[in-house]
């Protein structure tokens, strides 16, 4: 995709425009790899502006976590929160209004 710019035409970052992710899938007799429908853009490869925007702040705010060296459980209880809100926070689905 080079020579697109992904803002300009909101790709989404989990796909990255794809409408899939391969997944591995281990356990219960499926191990191996698999091709699940985008769960961020239900497959379309695109999102909205707010949507898309929430999954920039995330991946910065990922990036930064990791940066740091610290877990998601590390980075939560510094915050005052709990890892599931940061954790929905840092894949573009929280508000920031899931805290303790």
């Amino acid at each position: 995709m080079s020579g697109v710019d992904p803002v300009e035409t909101r790709l989404c970052l989990f796909c990255e425009g794809l409408g899939w992710n391969n997944v591995h899938l281990y356990g219960w007799g499926m191990s191996g790899w698999r091709q699940v429908t985008c769960p961020a853009c239900d497959g379309k490869g695109e999102v909205d502006e707010p949507t898309r925007a929430r999954m920039e702040r995330g991946k910065l705010l990922r990036e930064d976590r990791k940066a740091r060296g610290l877990t998601l459980g590390q980075e939560a209880e510094r915050l005052g929160t709990t890892a599931a809100a940061l954790s929905k926070l840092e894949w573009g689905k929280g508000n920031g209004e899931d805290s303790r």
